[in-house]
């Protein structure tokens, strides 16, 4: 391998860190989480709405608040053309994700406001069967968006989904307890490493920076 080629792997490694040490603020992972919670609330509260309402929204609150924390913090950082063109596609890919969830969940919730005595059945009696493909195919969206972004650990929180829903079947978990369940322990991990991120980059005292790579 020449001297050359190594630099050049050098560099990659290099901008690898930095962009997971970018994206390691935990913001999307509490929005992840809480469109769990969101969903559980709505069918606590007969709001089933809010159930495919969050996913579009999640979009431009995570862009805010990434400008609001993230950015004050890191600086303005430039990639590589390669990884740019990957963001352009992410850019333009996470709105049809979002609108992809709003279909699913936007049908989720008509059957439900179609039957008035469906929501009493799923805040009550219902098990995970009656919902596990609309789970399944949450869990490969969020897979979809940890591959649009190069996040591996959205994998993770896709196979925790998936496994979730074996796990609610053995122990016969209701729907309400699962979205609370799994929400919660997101939103505490998201929450983590959104601290953990604050304490490793405190705001600088001259914002503006730009760090290319």
């Amino acid at each position: 391998m020449g001297e050359s080629e190594a630099s050049e792997m050098d560099l990659k490694a290099l901008e690898q860190k930095i962009y997971t040490r970018f994206h390691d603020d935990g913001l999307a992972d509490i929005l992840v989480g809480m469109w769990f919670l969101v969903a559980g609330m709505g069918i606590a509260y007969d709001i089933s709405f809010l159930i495919s309402i969050t996913p579009p929204l999640a979009v431009p609150v995570w862009v805010v608040a990434r400008k609001l924390i993230t950015i004050p913090r890191m600086g303005n950082v430039k990639f590589g053309i390669e990884r740019q063109k990957k963001l352009a596609r992410a850019e333009w890919f996470l709105p049809v994700i979002g609108f992809v969830a709003l279909v699913c969940l936007s049908g989720f919730y008509f059957r439900v406001a179609g039957n008035p005595e469906y929501i009493t059945w799923l805040r009550e009696d219902v098990q995970l069967s009656a919902v596990s493909p609309l789970l399944v195919i949450v869990a490969g969206l969020i897979g979809l968006i940890g591959s649009l972004l190069d996040l591996p650990r959205f994998y993770k929180y896709a196979g925790f989904i998936v496994a979730f829903v074996v796990v609610g079947h053995v122990l016969r978990l209701t729907e309400l307890v699962y979205m609370f369940s799994l929400g919660a322990l997101i939103v505490l991990n998201g929450s983590r490493m959104l601290n953990r991120f604050i304490v490793d980059n405190p705001l600088p005292e001259m914002n503006g920076t730009e760090e290319a790579i």
